[in-house]
């Protein structure tokens, strides 16, 4: 017989096992670099509506922001180029 995790395969010795379980472990975002910049994705609350106007002052004039993208910035989006292909 057996057992109901054998299609898992055998068990691995995680090196970094004991101090993630601990809270010992550093995670990526617990490192300090120098000069790093957040990005944030704002999406629209309204699925099928429609942008009319774009007005992106008041938040590029805001202390820290280093720019604002969008259509009128960036050229093509990713799924739109031919190099671009999902990972399966």
């Amino acid at each position: 017989m057996t057992s109901a995790t054998a299609y898992i395969g055998a068990p691995v010795s995680r090196v970094d096992g004991h101090a993630k379980v601990t809270g010992a472990a550093k995670y990526a975002a617990e490192f300090k670099a120098p000069r790093l910049a957040h990005g944030v994705i704002i999406s629209s609350p309204i699925a099928r509506g429609r942008i009319t106007r774009l007005d992106a002052a008041q938040a590029i004039a805001l202390q820290g922001v280093l720019e604002i993208f969008t259509h009128e910035n960036v050229s093509g989006l990713a799924s739109e180029d031919a190099c671009f292909a999902d990972a399966l």
